[in-house]
């Protein structure tokens, strides 16, 4: 069953309503978890109502944040995903230029994360099994500074 609001469709997931007029809409499609028994999905992404973004063919996870003037988008690209290591990317769009970047690969699965002016601020979680002495743990705050091109 899909949920729907304003700017976002999800399958099988749930969004969080956004009440900011966007330029467009995002489709997480084909929504399944990262792993068996994980509760972080990945899914495939699709824009409603601009052709002017092509997205790399890759798997994603069903996070996402605007800037506050929605000219730029960030999206989570999966990257490594076994039972015990995930990895991703962010996906920086920048809606007036086209332009796209990339950050480098970082451990873990994104809880959450938001936008403001260059950085990127979110919370990931990353399990350690040396660091957590056998325990699950480890809700990671951190930020990620764009760099302009």
């Amino acid at each position: 069953m899909a949920s729907k609001n304003n700017n976002t469709t999800v399958e099988n997931a749930t969004a969080k309503p956004d009440t900011i007029k966007r330029p467009f809409r995002l489709i997480f499609k084909d929504v399944t978890p990262i792993h068996a028994g994980s509760s972080y999905n990945v899914c495939k992404v699709e824009f409603l109502g601009t052709n002017k973004i092509a997205l790399p063919q890759a798997l994603w996870q069903d996070k996402f944040a605007w800037s506050d003037d929605s000219k730029k988008l960030v999206l989570v690209k999966s990257e490594a995903r076994t039972k015990n290591f995930t990895s991703f990317k962010f996906f920086i769009i920048d809606l007036e230029t086209g332009s796209t970047q990339e950050s480098i690969s970082m451990a873990g699965t994104i809880n959450s994360l938001q936008l403001k002016k260059d950085t990127i601020f979110y919370n990931k979680f990353y399990y350690n099994k040396i660091r957590s002495k056998d325990t699950i743990c480890c809700a990671i705050q951190e930020n990620y500074i764009i760099k302009l091109i």
